[in-house]
This record gives structure tokens, C-alpha cells and sequence, in this order.
């Protein structure tokens, strides 16, 4: 199937300017890229694809705002030469935004987005988010509105700690109420989940969240308890195994390289000199192998990441048994979100009662026992 549309990852600045306990880029070094480099793989990347592709780039860093003089040379130039055929994203920890960055930000909303990263309430936050050289947490430093008032549908990208997963609820509650669409995710690659506690806290969070999404239909629901029980009832002999874009629809650059990756997963600033081993992947010709998750029936509602196996296994394929256990407990957790959402319609479609089929066999399997991931962890 053609794709129509590619991620460009540009990312532009190594630095950042805070110290994240959970940061997953290992091997970031003091550099930036050029715009001479951003402008020789966009013209490629563009000039070699089809006319109809369309084009995201995300500039990512690092703090991207780091590079803001690049960015808005990168805009100006893309908008000039193609003007129908790119937007902007940008994900930034907020802190470094100074009057001039927020009016740009306006004046470019039309096609450019960006998201705020934010870990919940003012507490958890801080527990993780400091700024660099300081035990001082940077919540404060955020200006919130900001987002809030200039886009329709603010989004913030919260990450959620072992350390933190006791505040996972009030969090997402939190940001939630206060207007933004909740982008939360567990923080994973070598993120040591195998605590049992951690189980048991999240399974009391969780509960909070099915409650609360239960009795307030009007929200949307956080994107890691949308589960895609559809998708269990696809024709798994045509289906090919692929949980995102990445080197199918995702090109990842770092710095003044010209080879990419096929997410920031497999950079150099994640791998170091190992992402040499990821340069142009595309997984094309990706087959997941027999083994245990492929055997699983609910394998196919599980969004795994092949960049956080690699860092917790050595292997795009083999998924940490705590991670397992945790996807379990998510996938469960979303189900029944999507069980009251039917329960409660005026009238149940045919898709919908497909949907619940699905979940009952979630429900069934999720903690199957002679699942063999679940037989490694003592906890269930």
C-alpha cells in the first residue's frame, strides 16, 4: 500500500536544558544541526518521493528550542519552496519559551503544532522533570495558558515513572480538566518496571481512570487505554506484524547526518554508534517470528515499540516479561473503558458488538496462566 504522507525527524539540537530521570537518549552529544544539512534532506526527501506524499517534519531534540534560529529558518524555507505540502510538529519541555518564540508560535499555527511536555500534577512532575545542573523542578517555569490559549486542541505529552505511577490518576485528571488532550505514557527502555508494587499501584490507578472515564463520557480518552480491538478480527494471514511507522513512513536525522534511522529510537543519540547498524530500515521486509507474543491472542491490540525491546533485550522482538505484564494491565484497563462506552449508546451497532466480543476475549486471555511471559514474573 502507497503511503501517502512521511514523519521527517529532524533533530536539530543534542543539549537540553533539563536532566530527566528517565531519559532514554544515552549518547547526546554538545551539537546542533546546520541549516544546510536540514535543507539538503528535506530537498531530498521531497524531490525523490511521490508528487501526491505529503510531509510532517518534527524537529526534536533535545530541547528543540534549543536550535529555535534553525527551526525558523527551516519554516521559512519549506513554506517558500513547498507551500501545499509539509506541516510542523514540535514536542518542548516548555521552559525556555520567551516572548518572541510564543508570537512566532501564533503567528505559524495554521501549520505548525506544538505540545508540551508535562508529568502530571506540580509534585510528580518535579519528583523527575529538573532543570539541568539543579535539584529545581520545572513545572513552574511552563506557561500552560500559553498552550492552552493558542491551540484548539492542546495536547500535553506526559511520561509516567515508577516513582511516579502512584500520581498516574490525579495526573491525567489534572491536565485533563484543565483543557488539554492527555498524551501519557509509561516510561520504558531500560526503566526497571519488575517491582511488584508497581503492579499493584497501577492497577489501583487504573481502576481511578476506568471510573473516571466512566462517569465522564465527554472527555477523551488518554491514547494508551484507546485499544484497538478492531483490529482482532483482521485477516491475520494478509496481516504483517508493524506496531508504528517507523522506516516505513518515520525518517530520522541527527545533527549534521545524512543517513537516517528509522525512528529516534534507533539515533545515535539513543544507540551512539550502533544506530549504524539501523541506517535506512525500512522493516519492509519485517516478519514477526513464531514465539510467544505471536502465539498470544491478544497480540494484536499489544503496541509494542521495537525501539524499547532493543534497549531492554538486545532484540527488536523479544518485549521485557514486566512489559508484558504491564501492556496486560493497560490493555484490560481499556477494554473496560470501552465496555461502558458501548454499554451506555442508545443503540448497539453490529461494529459494536464485535467490539465486545473482542473484549471478552481480552478479558479471557489477558491473564491466561500458562502465558509464558506471566509464568517469569513471580507476581502473577
Amino acid at each position: 500500500m502507497e503511503i501517502v504522507y512521511r514523519q521527517i525527524t529532524l533533530i536539530i539540537v543534542e543539549s537540553c536544558n533539563l536532566n530527566c530521570t528517565y531519559c532514554y537518549e544515552k549518547h547526546k552529544e554538545n551539537s546542533s544541526m546546520s541549516f544546510e544539512t536540514a535543507k539538503t534532506i528535506i530537498d531530498r526527501e521531497i524531490q525523490e518521493s511521490s508528487p501526491d506524499m505529503f510531509f510532517q517534519i518534527e524537529f526534536f531534540g533535545g530541547e528543540p528550542f534549543l536550535n529555535f534560529p534553525l527551526m525558523k529558518e527551516v519554516v521559512a524555507y519549506v513554506k517558500e519552496k513547498y507551500p501545499e505540502r509539509v506541516s510542523f510538529n514540535t514536542t518542548t519541555n516548555g521552559v525556555l519559551l520567551n516572548d518572541e518564540m510564543k508570537q512566532w508560535l501564533m503567528d505559524h499555527k495554521d501549520n505548525f503544532f506544538a505540545a508540551v511536555s508535562v508529568d502530571g500534577t506540580e509534585y510528580a512532575h518535579n519528583l523527575n522533570r529538573m532543570l539541568r545542573n539543579s535539584i529545581e523542578g520545572s513545572y513552574k517555569k511552563i506557561d500552560l495558558d500559553f498552550f492552552l490559549n493558542t491551540y484548539e486542541s492542546a495536547k500535553v505529552k506526559m511520561t509516567i515513572a515508577p516513582n511516579t505511577v502512584e500520581y498516574m490518576a490525579d495526573g491525567i485528571i489534572e491536565l485533563t480538566e484543565k483543557g488539554f488532550e492527555v498524551d501519557a505514557t509509561l516510561a520504558m527502555g531500560d526503566i526497571d518496571w519488575s517491582d511488584e508494587k508497581n503492579v499493584g499501584v497501577l492497577l489501583e490507578q487504573l481502576n481511578r481512570m476506568v471510573e473516571y472515564y466512566k462517569n465522564n463520557p465527554q472527555y477523551p480518552v488518554v491514547r494508551m487505554l484507546k485499544v484497538p480491538i478492531e483490529s482482532m478480527f483482521n485477516n491475520k494471514e494478509k496481516q504483517t506484524t508493524r506496531y508504528c511507522g517507523a522506516g516505513a513512513r518515520i525518517h530520522c536525522y541527527t545533527g549534521n547526518e545524512l543517513e537516517w534511522t528509522p525512528c529516534q529510537g534507533f539515533s545515535r543519540i539513543t544507540l551512539g554508534e550502533d544506530s549504524k547498524l539501523y541506517y535506512n530500515e525500512t522493516f519492509e521486509d519485517y516478519v514477526e517470528p513464531d514465539g510467544i507474543c505471536k502465539q498470544c491472542k491478544i497480540n494484536s491490540v499489544c503496541i509494542r515499540c521495537w525501539g524499547t525491546n532493543l534497549a531492554a533485550t538486545g532484540s527488536i522482538d523479544d518485549i521485557d516479561p514486566w512489559v508484558c505484564v504491564i501492556n496486560r494491565i493497560l490493555i484490560v484497563a481499556g477494554a473496560k473503558i470501552a465496555y461502558d462506552r458501548i454499554i451506555n449508546k442508545e443503540e448497539i451497532t453490529d461494529s459494536d458488538q464485535r467490539i465486545l466480543k473482542g473484549i471478552n476475549i481480552i478479558i479471557e486471555e489477558a491473564f491466561n496462566k500458562n502465558n509464558q511471559y506471566l509464568k517469569e514474573c513471580d507476581k502473577l
